[in-house]
Formats: structure tokens, C-alpha cells, sequence
């Protein structure tokens, strides 16, 4: 193992620690013994997102994918774009993970929640499809489906995908918030609520503070 290698491993463990500010000595360290090394620039851009610095992390994940233009860089810079609400770069970056992994399951998810954040609920379907084709029993894809669903109008099918969701995962808390949503606007008032109380029980914040301004106890 070379010095760089040595401080690579170091600075990887006291990430793994959440010990960021010696992670990011010792990636430092191996930096500067190895300027071509794309694993400690990504481990790197790994330590500055988790302390929430993404534009630093960005930067490491470019200097990365310069060198060594993997999956998982891609994947990870798109998420960091998204952090920033950049969401038509991170749409750029998951593109590029599909191209290079047609199958790349969590890629279609998180490119559909861009989609979603953009407010392009009709491609975000399209997105959730694709996984759901692959992996029926895949319940946050349901969720996500079903919540782009009733903000496209169509709360009929919302309520739908938030079953299949419920039925799949039913500690799940988002279909529950999604569904009571869709019943409200169904003028199903009394399954609304019940949707939101069970929501709010398994901590969605959103549901709590609906009810919370309704005077309603859960």
C-alpha cells in the first residue's frame, strides 16, 4: 500500500466515523501524494456533502469524474445538485448514469423526483413507470407515482398507487399524507382525516402540521 493509498484508507474511516474534519486532512494528504486519484477526490465530495457543503462536494465529484468517470459519481453529483435545487443539472447527471447502466433503478427514481421538484409531474410518471415495470413491489415508486398523480388533478389514481403503497409498506408515512390529500380534494373528508392522523403517527411533518392548525389531535 503507498502513503497515498495509507491516507486514502485513514481519511475513508474517519468519514465512516463522521469524523469530517480529519477525513478531510488525511484525503488532503493523499491528494497531494496522488493528484490523480479519483477515489479520495470522491471520498473527498462525500465528507463536504455530508457537512452540507455541496458546492465543495460538486467540485470534488468533477474533479473525480475527470479522472475516473464512474456510475456512482454521477449518481452522487446529481443528488448534490439537487440538494442546491439545481434539479436540471441532477436531471443531466442521472441521465448519464442510465446511459452507462440502462437498469439503474434508483437513477429513474431520483430523476423522477427532479422531474417532480420542477413540477413536470407527467414526466416524473413516466419515470416511476419505468421502475414499476421492473419492480412491481417497489412501494416508494407507488407513493412517488401516486403524489404526481394528485398534482396533476387526477386524485382517482392517486388514491390507487397510495393503496398499492400502503398495501406493500404500511409503516410507509408519505401514501398516507398523499392519499388523505387526494381524499380531501374527493371530498372524502372523514377517510382525509383518518389518512392524515395515521400519517402524522408515523412522523410525516406535513400531515402533523395540517393537523396541528386544524386543532385536531392524533
Amino acid at each position: 500500500m503507498t502513503d497515498a493509498e495509507e491516507f486514502y484508507r485513514k481519511g475513508e474511516e474517519a468519514f465512516l466515523e463522521q469524523e469530517y474534519e480529519e477525513a478531510l486532512v488525511c484525503l488532503e494528504k493523499a491528494l497531494e501524494l496522488r493528484p490523480d486519484f479519483a477515489e479520495a477526490y470522491a471520498c473527498r465530495a462525500r465528507v463536504y456533502a455530508a457537512m452540507k457543503d455541496y458546492q465543495r462536494a460538486i467540485g470534488d465529484f468533477d474533479a473525480a469524474i475527470e479522472r475516473k468517470p464512474a456510475v456512482e459519481y454521477y449518481l452522487e453529483r446529481g443528488i448534490a445538485y439537487g440538494y442546491l435545487e439545481n434539479f436540471r443539472r441532477a436531471v443531466k447527471d442521472f441521465d448519464r448514469v442510465i446511459e452507462i447502466e440502462p437498469d439503474h433503478i434508483e437513477a429513474y427514481r431520483l430523476r423522477g423526483r427532479a422531474f417532480m421538484h420542477m413540477g413536470n409531474y407527467t414526466r416524473a410518471i413516466g419515470e416511476f413507470d419505468r421502475i414499476l415495470n421492473r419492480t412491481p413491489d417497489d412501494a416508494a415508486a407507488w407513493s412517488d407515482r401516486g403524489t404526481s398523480y394528485g398534482n396533476l388533478g387526477d386524485f382517482d389514481r392517486a388514491v390507487h398507487d397510495a393503496d398499492r403503497a400502503i398495501d406493500l409498506s404500511p409503516q410507509f408515512a408519505e401514501p398516507y399524507f398523499t392519499r388523505g390529500l387526494a381524499y380531501g380534494n374527493l371530498e372524502k373528508y372523514e377517510q382525509a382525516v383518518a389518512d392524515f392522523k395515521e400519517a402524522a403517527r408515523l412522523g410525516d411533518e406535513g400531515a402533523q402540521e395540517l393537523l396541528i392548525r386544524q386543532g385536531i389531535v392524533w
